[in-house]
């Protein structure tokens, strides 16, 4: 059992220790809230008072602070902005942050980070879109969808490989850009493989396999696999 130490911080009652807390991890709003460790730290009783499994309305209200909840709340109700759950989606898109700007194209979790990502983008009202700045999403998409788009196209008509992480990689590149960037007018290395627009019509490689006289998709009576028209030109 933790106990109470003589000390004037661990004196003070909890819910001024938790609003402390709170006005600690925000002091930087954005990326995790590294500066709330150095008062975790302080001693065990106030690590014991502040941890996680005893204070989710903490980790809850840092989560409302930090990241954008009001299109959850609109989609799946009050139940999506518990505390409990809010507190859990602190830590999973603090871990997603901490990962993307890590910019790791061979880490294990790099599915989940861009589908929570995307999820983050779908859901923002502005500050989630501010965090995933501050992580470098663009660049990292930019970079994972100029190197990793085009791998192992030779198995699939030498279109990008209709995968997870394409897709995904693709959704958060449209997410993150305003304007054409100026290396995508130009024809690029051949170690890339990309020309102006290119990567952006990887979906018509479905649709452009089946002739004009198809009135229906898919046709109810065909054989596949089908040729693929209006091959590129790579």
């Amino acid at each position: 059992m933790i106990t109470q130490h003589s000390s004037i911080l661990c004196s003070i009652p909890t819910t001024i220790l938790e609003l402390i807390a709170l006005e600690t991890a925000l002091l930087d709003p954005l990326g995790p809230p590294a500066d709330l460790i150095p008062l975790l730290q302080t001693c065990q009783y106030i690590n014991h008072v502040l941890s996680f499994k005893r204070s989710r309305h903490l980790y809850a209200l840092i989560f409302r602070n930090m990241f954008d909840y009001r299109a959850a709340n609109r989609r799946f109700g009050p139940r999506a902005c518990y505390s409990s759950n809010l507190a859990v989606q602190l830590k999973t898109y603090c871990r997603t942050l901490k990962h993307i700007r890590r910019a790791d194209m061979d880490a294990e979790s790099l599915d989940l980070d861009l589908w929570n990502a995307f999820f983050m983008m779908s859901e923002n009202d502005g500050r989630n879109a501010i965090q995933l700045q501050w992580a470098g999403l663009k660049d990292f998409v930019d970079r994972l969808v100029r190197e990793r788009l085009w791998h192992d196209r030779a198995t699939s008509h030498n279109w990008p490989q209709e995968s997870t992480k394409n897709a995904l990689a693709l959704w958060l590149m449209w997410f993150t850009t305003d304007q054409v960037p100026d290396h995508f007018m130009l024809l690029d290395s051949p170690s890339y493989g990309v020309r102006n627009g290119e990567i952006f019509v990887g979906f018509s490689r479905l649709a452009s396999s089946f002739p004009p006289a198809d009135f229906e998709f898919p046709p109810t009576e065909a054989e596949f696999p089908r040729p693929v028209y209006n091959y590129p030109d790579l």
